[in-house]
């Protein structure tokens, strides 16, 4: 699957449903979601952590929720939940689906992201089938990276570039690996870890396709605010 790749970078926010954390009620998540959709965001992660067996009802509720914005869901890891979505009798593609939201009039399908260590990349590309994205990360290494590309990942994340709360012992990533990725790649570039509005501007040297956001995005007094600070970096 080729991604439409844009000259500005999209932001790519990344929501945590941690079920063993104080969690927020289902309503208070999805109204934070919206808030941030009708910002303009137009790629959302939903990564669950130890997440609860009725769980797969709050993603189709956000798989929902992002088809009326037109926007990228992307689930991490958990490929067997995408597959009940790409079911769902509101998302599942149409005989003639082949191309993104961006190049026709159907909202975009959800999408995967997985680790080197989840499942393989190979192997979620035979199951899902060509109009699926599919993200992988690949920290701090070009040999990653290519070995993804030949396996038709449909774009590739380096991280973590800053002290990150949400993976604080990830490997860091170099912006020298930016630059090789950037001269050796085809496939669009996510940036991740640690990323705020102040500390973005090297970053976007490289030209990334994806800035990756977590708690920068969803935290302090104001989402809304806290998106329009990114849009205000990315576009300076």
């Amino acid at each position: 699957m080729t991604l439409c790749v844009q000259t500005i970078p999209s932001l790519y926010g990344i929501y945590t449903i941690d079920r063993q954390a104080k969690c927020k009620t289902n309503q208070h998540m999805l109204k934070e979601i919206t808030t941030a959709l009708a910002q303009g965001l137009r790629w959302l992660q939903a990564r669950f952590k130890s997440p609860l067996a009725d769980d797969i009802n709050l993603l189709i509720d956000i798989a929902l929720l992002t088809r009326q914005y037109s926007a990228q869901l992307i689930v991490n890891d958990h490929i067997d939940w995408l597959e009940v979505l790409l079911k769902h009798p509101q998302i599942q593609p149409k005989d003639n689906y082949s191309l993104l939201a961006s190049q026709s009039s159907q909202p975009p399908l959800p999408g995967l992201h997985i680790g080197q260590s989840d499942h393989s990349l190979l192997a979620s590309r035979q199951r899902l089938g060509p109009h699926i994205c599919i993200g992988q990360t690949c920290h701090n290494s070009i040999d990653h990276a290519i070995k993804a590309q030949a396996q038709q990942a449909s774009y590739v994340a380096f991280g973590r570039f800053f002290q990150s709360d949400t993976k604080p012992t990830a490997q860091a990533a170099e912006l020298a690996t930016l630059a090789q990725a950037h001269q050796r790649l085809h496939l669009p570039i996510a940036v991740i870890g640690g990323i705020t509005a102040t500390n973005i501007a090297n970053l976007l040297t490289f030209k990334p396709a994806l800035i990756a956001v977590d708690k920068a995005l969803w935290q302090g007094q104001s989402i809304a605010q806290n998106y329009g600070q990114f849009i205000t970096a990315i576009n300076s």
